[in-house]
């Protein structure tokens, strides 16, 4: 199986500046779980619906906070053809 039949294309990104409701708000309205962020033409991040639950239900990130105090910065990314080693 191939990466491609598995991700939503495009991606939905965001700036690591928009508030953590702003990028729920995005995930709601595309269907998905995850958002890249994008500064500069860089990928920077990415947040997924785990870490917005984790880390704002818990109330140790306010909801107005900016999405990069909970999003993930360790990101791998692919960018030639990449089958799944699980397919």
């Amino acid at each position: 199986m191939k990466v491609s039949e598995l991700m939503s294309s495009p991606a939905v990104a965001t700036s690591p500046s928009a508030s953590i409701r702003d990028v729920a708000g995005k995930m709601e309205e595309y269907g998905v779980g995850s958002v890249v962020t994008m500064e500069h033409g860089s990928l920077r991040g990415i947040v997924t619906d785990r870490d917005l639950a984790v880390r704002c239900l818990t109330g140790s990130v306010a909801p107005k906070s900016p999405v990069r105090e909970v999003m993930s910065t360790q990101v791998i990314r692919r960018w030639e053809p990449w089958s799944s080693p699980w397919s």
